[in-house]
């Protein structure tokens, strides 16, 4: 499959699903705070998605093989302590601030504003 800003309409949306899936199935349940930063509006910015795609096609290479050589176990550390925490400063920076980040739903339902 081509990749999803490449695409348009169903197809692209369908590409986008793989990278939702990822995130909801590996980086959520994953990535403790780091994941916690990440704004339920993520799949509104293409910095997140272009992000989260790069995550979810390394995370792939680097964790879905039957064995691991050192030059792979080196690579999933680099991954680890380099590429996935700047990559998640990226994304919680994009979401903070954003347009999304002005009105939230607090835990009791009433709609508050942002300074």
């Amino acid at each position: 499959m081509p990749p999803w800003w490449k695409l348009a309409g169903e197809d692209r949306q369908d590409a986008l699903g793989k990278v939702r899936a990822w995130v909801e199935q590996v980086y959520r349940p994953g990535y403790g705070q780091l994941a916690a930063t990440l704004a339920p509006c993520w799949d509104q910015h293409p910095l997140c998605l272009y992000g989260l795609d790069v995550l979810s096609e390394l995370w792939s290479v680097l964790y879905l093989q039957a064995c691991r050589s050192p030059a792979v176990r080196s690579a999933q550390a680099e991954y680890q302590a380099r590429i996935v925490p700047a990559i998640a400063g990226q994304l919680m920076t994009e979401t903070t601030r954003c347009v999304h980040a002005q009105v939230r739903v607090p835990v009791n339902g009433a709609a508050r504003s942002r300074p």
